[in-house]
């Protein structure tokens, strides 16, 4: 039995018994559906590599911009810690000058406090003054007393004299025996009184009764107080000296 040729074999045979026409004509064609088959392929590549390019745009856009908000986050950050920066220097000058307030405060309240503890002290201190001498010319009698509002203490007198030519001062560095007094209360006078000897020439002499008293206020600070009568020319009283007559200042009692 004969066996039908296949299509391959159909397909050879004929190419075997093909012209030289139809041989050039069959290779036209197929190199015809090859061209076609390549353009299509190429058709596809630049599509796809369009598409690529796009996405690529499209990424490298998105970077951009994500490279954008990271430049402006790093922006806002940068101002945030020079605001913060700012902020903190600021408050430690805000902080600096509270504490030079609150010190200047400070010395201001301290200040006035002193102010109205010296004010008190000098309203309520002691103050001892001399205000008389009288008596006999060879035994005057010093009068004194405490015009203050609370008591001197430990008060001590140096009393003196001299009966100096007409015309000639005293010497005031001269200073009497101590006479302890004690306790002088406010308002109270106390008196003290000098012996003397007989002078000879009365009449060609003038008399002096001057000297110093001591004493501490109830605050713990000391005073004293000088003072210095002469006997008038016609001898029937004394008065003030020109000088002499002191106290200790208010800054510095001692």
């Amino acid at each position: 039995m004969h066996e039908r040729p296949t299509k391959s074999e159909e397909r050879r045979d004929k190419r075997n018994n093909e012209t030289t026409e139809q041989k050039a004509a069959r290779l036209t064609a197929e190199a015809t559906r090859w061209i076609a088959i390549f353009t299509v392929v190429m058709a596809i590549v630049a599509a796809l590599t369009l598409w690529e390019l796009i996405q690529g745009g499209a990424d490298t856009k998105a970077l951009v911009a994500a490279s954008k908000q990271q430049a402006n986050a790093a922006s806002d950050q940068a101002d945030a810690a020079q605001q913060f920066s700012d902020t903190a220097e600021d408050i430690n000058g805000r902080m600096s000058d509270a504490v030079d307030q609150l010190s200047a405060a400070a010395s201001n309240a301290k200040a006035g406090i002193k102010a109205t503890q010296d004010t008190m002290r000098l309203d309520q201190r002691a103050w001892v003054a001399v205000i008389d001498v009288h008596g006999p010319e060879l035994e005057p009698i010093v009068k004194f007393t405490n015009t203050g509002r609370t008591p001197a203490r430990n008060v001590i007198m140096y009393p003196n004299y001299l009966y100096n030519l007409v015309g000639i001062e005293p010497d005031f560095n001269t200073q009497g025996s101590p006479k302890r007094l004690g306790v002088l209360s406010p308002g109270t006078e106390r008196t003290a009184q000098n012996k003397m000897t007989s002078i000879p020439d009365l009449d060609k002499r003038t008399l002096y009764v001057f000297g110093r008293i001591t004493y501490d206020d109830i605050f713990g600070k000391h005073h004293w107080v000088t003072y210095c009568l002469r006997l008038s020319d016609d001898r029937t009283q004394y008065q003030f000296c020109e000088e002499h007559n002191d106290t200790d200042s208010i800054e510095n009692p001692n």
